[in-house]
């Protein structure tokens, strides 16, 4: 079942500023180098692509958004736009441009992984997974997972934290065990949501 999953060509799509504020909650961060070397052992990784919104020059946040990035763009492909300032507040979504990314490459891919817990991204589940037939999973911390995004498949990152957590006590995490771990949630239908099981299922959950 392993060697299978292995040859699956899989997308991973990370939504930096949704992630981040959820690791800030949840009081732990995600490891990017991890993350990859995790999936990359159980799928072809064929994109890897972490989104940020940037902030001006002039912003006292740039220096430390660019160095942070710079950190990321050593493991992930990074794909950023200006940060917008609305009303004295910073807007950064970035759920457009991976939609659009996710779409645009379907094609050549056999799963989809987003890193977001998003209600924005239900939309981008129905034309994955229904229309299109496709397999796309949500990955997020617990406290930040929709509830429309319960009704799909999703992987709870608490459920790996020992193989993905930045700065962990144990910073090389034992691959083969994260294998495991994932491989077992991924197949659990328990740990996903109770309309994933089939498509039929997926279409009466999303009719009024």
């Amino acid at each position: 079942m392993e060697n299978n999953r292995a040859k699956k060509k899989i997308g991973i799509f990370i939504d930096g500023a949704n992630i981040y504020y959820a690791s800030k909650k949840a009081g732990w961060k995600l490891d990017i180098e991890k993350v990859k070397k995790l999936f990359g052992s159980i799928f072809e990784v064929k994109i890897f692509n972490y989104y940020a919104a940037l902030p001006e020059k002039t912003d006292t946040s740039y220096a430390d958004s660019k160095k942070y990035l710079d950190v990321i763009e050593k493991f992930a492909k990074v794909i950023t736009k200006p940060l917008k300032y609305i009303n004295g507040q910073k807007k950064g979504n970035v759920d457009i441009e991976i939609t659009l990314d996710v779409v645009r490459s379907l094609n050549n891919l056999d799963e989809v992984m987003v890193f977001s817990g998003d209600s924005d991204y239900f939309e981008l589940w129905k034309y994955v997974f229904i229309e299109q037939h496709k397999n796309i999973r949500f990955v997020s911390f617990k406290g930040n997972l929709a509830f429309e995004l319960k009704k799909t498949n999703y992987l709870i990152l608490e459920k790996i934290r020992e193989f993905v957590e930045l700065n962990r006590k144990n910073n090389t995490p034992d691959l083969a065990a994260g294998r495991i771990s994932v491989l077992s949630i991924i197949d659990d239908r328990n740990s996903l949501s109770r309309g994933a099981v089939n498509s039929k299922k997926h279409r009466l959950s999303t009719e009024p």
